[in-house]
């Protein structure tokens, strides 16, 4: 038994791990499917991408647009249906609340005649003597007929009652089955005759009883009792007998109702509601057709007879599906049903539906077509693109791109036609640059000769400053070198002189020198002579091109005046120390190169280093003349 079982557990365990196996290859597949199937679609031309994603965006807005749209007018269109019903039934039944109140106030006018009095009180008291048949009675009964005929015929009732207080039937128009009876202990009690005259005597007011065929007459009819009164004596209880002929009029009267539309009319009679009037679809339904109050058929019919309200979609007395609206009129204890075939009443809706359905599949045609005719305007010149690029990647630049559109497709295509050129440009350029790589490579080698020469100037000059100690020394010797360099005619020093704060020529080299000016200039002078004139290159240096004509000679006052200079202001801790100036006489266009102004600005922190010590210096110098003389003295 055990090994038996142990068998069995196994049988089962192999079996469970295939069907997890087989279940893990069907997700595999499913999963490398949907994989395969993503490349695939990656792959494919843009134009079949462009159009699917078009058509993943419109259809479930689509399909969502028109469920909205179709809900929405359902739902308008039951409301419509439904008022249209509802405003049926209330015309109706205000029509019929019309005729029975005016039937009422007939009733209530005649009641209140003295004919009327006086009639129901000599019929009463023959009717109590001998009865219908004693000869007081019939006499008293021809002397009135004619007038009482007369109202009757006057209003069109169908019958025309005069009951004694008692409840016997002392008068009858049409001298029915009602006459000689007593409508409280006869056949007649608990009858809908019985039940109104016994509410008028004790109510002292109109009333007026439901429709039924009492005792089986032949025809439905409904009574108005309306006491008689001598004073404040009650003689009797005029009642009127009214057919439901005008009812049955109202009630049939379909506008507004369509083709399967019908009003019911239906009064709870014991445990059955019964119709009270004739039907479109049943002509002979009133009082024929009924139904069981507590059935399941027709619940809309049971559910007005009991006097309840309502509205909705439910099931009539044919087992068919109807929109219907119901209420009850106490006035003829009875419940009004307004109601039409749903097929008939969402019609509309289902012709909207298919309409809809066509408009949806229109649009949906009209975005596949416009989604080829997009895709294809965006992906055939990608495509010209896209074989222009491979004739490019194989090395044919002379391919142009020819796509015509003004949108963003046009500027790419113009703009890779633009690229291929000068791609083509850049190789053509790479052709010419590899042949003059040598010469280039010669220029680039003497510039940086060049400049190592001017390096190797400048570590001079410098050098030179820092051996001499005198301050004239060391201008001298920088002058020296800038007067080495190409174009400088002559080289000089302006510098402040403190005493009279002007600024003095210190040293100079070349074809002026500083013998010939001994004077000192302002500031507003060297100003005018050397920086208005200049156009500002650098930091703190001037470059004045053609001053001997821009100024003249007399202008000058005996101060030399190249034809074009440089000068580089010397400040120190915000304070103009002195300018060193390099002139040249012969060529107005002289310094338009960056060489020697370079050089100026490279040597510009170590002359103004210069310029600080010998400033200390002399001031150093004045202090120990001060105090040399002090001790003197």
């Amino acid at each position: 038994l055990c090994g038996n079982l142990c068998l069995y557990i196994l049988q089962l365990h192999i079996g469970w791990q295939a069907i997890c196996f087989f279940q893990l290859c069907q997700i595999n597949n499913f999963h490398f499917q949907t994989y395969m199937s993503f490349r695939l679609f990656k792959k494919s031309r843009i134009s079949w991408q462009l159009l699917f994603w078009f058509l993943i965006i419109e259809i479930p807005a689509g399909v969502l647009l028109t469920y909205v749209g179709y809900i929405y007018a359902e739902d308008s269109l039951k409301t419509q249906v439904t008022n249209n019903l509802d405003a049926v039934a209330r015309r109706q039944a205000n029509q019929v609340y019309k005729y029975l109140t005016s039937q009422i106030r007939n009733t209530e006018i005649i009641a209140s005649l003295p004919d009327i009095v006086k009639a129901t009180e000599e019929l009463s008291t023959t009717f109590d003597q001998g009865g219908i048949y004693g000869e007081d009675y019939l006499a008293t009964e021809e002397s009135w007929r004619r007038l009482l005929m007369h109202y009757q015929s006057s209003f069109q009732y169908e019958d025309f009652l005069l009951v004694s207080p008692k409840g016997d039937v002392v008068f009858s128009v049409r001298s029915g089955r009602e006459l000689g009876s007593n409508l409280q202990s006869g056949e007649f009690k608990n009858t809908e005759v019985g039940n109104v005259f016994k509410s008028a005597i004790e109510m002292l007011q109109s009333e007026i009883s439901g429709f039924s065929n009492t005792l089986g007459s032949a025809y439905p009819a409904a009574y108005i009792a309306t006491p008689i009164l001598d004073g404040m004596a009650i003689t009797g209880v005029l009642m009127i007998k009214i057919d439901n002929a005008e009812i049955s009029n109202i009630v049939n009267d379909y506008a507004g109702l369509g083709n399967t539309g019908e009003s019911v009319l239906v009064s709870k009679q014991g445990r059955n509601a019964v119709f009270t009037s004739n039907t479109r679809h049943d002509p002979n339904a009133a009082f024929q057709r009924k139904i069981s109050m507590f059935g399941t058929d027709a619940p809309t019919l049971v559910q007005a007879a009991r006097g309840e309200k309502g509205e909705g979609i439910t099931i009539d007395y044919r087992n068919e599906s109807v929109l219907a609206v119901w209420s009850y009129m106490p006035i003829i204890k009875s419940g009004l049903i307004v109601k039409i075939d749903t097929e008939e009443a969402y019609e509309p809706i289902v012709r909207l539906r298919n309409v809809m359905l066509l408009i949806t599949l229109a649009i949906f045609l009209a975005v596949v077509f416009v989604a080829i005719f997009v895709a294809r305007s965006i992906s055939k010149p990608i495509m010209k693109l896209t074989d222009v690029a491979r004739s490019i990647s194989g090395g044919n630049l002379n391919q142009k791109v020819s796509v015509k559109a003004t949108n963003e497709i046009g500027t790419l295509a113009s703009s890779f036609n633009l690229m291929t050129d000068r791609l083509a440009q850049s190789e053509t350029q790479l052709k010419e640059y590899n042949k003059n790589l040598e010469a280039k490579v010669e220029e680039r080698t003497d510039e940086l000769k060049e400049k190592n020469i001017l390096l190797e100037k400048i570590d001079e000059i410098v050098q030179s400053i820092n051996e001499k100690v005198q301050l004239e020394d060391v201008l001298q010797v920088v002058l020296a070198e800038l007067r080495t360099l190409q174009g400088v005619d002559a080289a000089t020093v302006l510098m402040k002189h403190s005493e009279d704060e002007g600024y003095l020529f210190k040293s100079s080299v070349g074809e002026q020198q500083i013998s010939d000016v001994e004077k000192a200039i302002s500031l507003a002078q060297v100003k005018d002579l050397y920086i208005k004139h200049g156009e500002v290159v650098a930091d703190g240096l001037y470059h004045s091109q053609n001053l001997y004509e821009k100024i003249g000679k007399q202008q000058a006052n005996g101060l030399y005046l190249p034809k074009a200079l440089l000068t580089l202001q010397i400040m120190a801790h915000g304070d103009l120390l002195g300018y060193i100036m390099l002139f040249n006489q012969s060529d107005g266009n002289a310094f338009t190169g960056n060489r020697v102004k370079d050089l100026l600005q490279n040597l510009k922190p170590h002359i103004t280093s210069v310029f600080s010590k010998a400033q200390v210096l002399h001031e150093l110098e004045a202090k120990n003349l001060v105090i040399v003389e002090q001790s003197e003295e």
